[in-house]
């Protein structure tokens, strides 16, 4: 494939707030948001021989710490199209589909990985992350969802934020343990606290 995958869709009114916020996105990434980081990937280790999906990289803030792990099989999927603009900027090499995840991607091979980072809320169909994840998952592969706020944290801001994110919640352990076992996928593993995060292998 080429470096850049185009299948953008309509642009809804939360599309254009991701937009419109792009330039300035990088001046707004906190120190906690590369100790959620460093944290996510203590748990779940990153290999070199992986191949893994990035679901909403935004303007790349997860792409160093999968460069750093010698992971040269990566794909980075985002929709909005100023945030695309800065990560082709920041990453000229790396293969990305502008285009929702909720969308098919032209994609073949099965992944080890797929890592959603401070997105999950932001979906308009919280059900159709996980059929797709465990389509592109191999078996033992692993979904990873995480936040740097926790629920009830992130949950406050996004209300007082602005009326196109008003409504993005993000839901409780029982939901996301729901999901994984009708999708196949085992037993979740979730923590909330000053940070989230939800995982669990495709069986």
């Amino acid at each position: 494939m080429t470096n850049l995958q185009i299948c953008p869709g309509p642009v809804s009114l939360k599309t254009d707030f991701f937009n419109s916020a792009a330039g300035g996105w990088d001046r707004k990434i906190k120190a906690n948001d590369h100790s959620v980081l460093d944290k996510l990937f203590r748990i779940f280790p990153l290999s070199e021989n992986e191949r893994i999906i990035d679901v909403g990289s935004g303007t790349g803030i997860s792409i160093p710490y999968y460069r750093r792990a010698g992971i040269r099989d990566l794909y980075s999927v985002e929709l909005s199209p100023g945030m695309v603009e800065i990560l082709r900027n920041k990453f000229p090499d790396l293969r990305i589909f502008h285009q929702s995840y909720l969308e098919p991607l032209k994609f073949r091979a099965s992944v080890d990985k797929i890592v959603i980072y401070n997105t999950f809320p932001h979906f308009d169909d919280f059900e159709e992350v996980f059929r797709r994840s465990a389509e592109y998952l191999k078996p033992g592969g692993k979904l990873i969802i995480a936040h740097s706020l926790g629920r009830d944290a992130l949950n406050a801001l996004h209300r007082r934020k602005h009326h196109a994110v008003a409504d993005d919640i993000l839901p409780d352990k029982d939901f996301f343990h729901r999901m994984f076992s009708k999708h196949g996928f085992g037993e979740g593993q979730t923590f909330n606290g000053d940070w989230f995060y939800t995982a669990a292998e495709r069986g």
